[in-house]
């Protein structure tokens, strides 16, 4: 009963700590309705080249036509 209550009890106080952290992320909105998010621990890097809008990170490259963007900004995500 002991080893219950102390393992339930851990797993309550760990939910806790996760449920206030934060991660901030480029989110870029489509006229579609989609949203791609982008870590910033991945350093995404914005670039315009004609009319396209490049986003590069360490992993991978995303192309988008300028009409296809709505939007583009900084957000804050909360995990749970």
């Amino acid at each position: 009963m002991k080893n219950l209550f102390i393992t339930l009890l851990l797993f309550v106080l760990s939910c806790a700590m996760l449920h206030g952290q934060t991660k901030p992320r480029l989110a870029v909105w489509l006229k579609s309705g989609e949203k791609v998010y982008f870590e910033l621990d991945a350093e995404p890097e914005t670039t315009f080249s004609g009319s396209y809008m490049i986003i590069e990170t360490h992993d991978s490259t995303y192309c988008l036509l300028d009409d296809e963007c709505l939007l583009f900004n900084y957000t804050i995500i909360k995990l749970l």
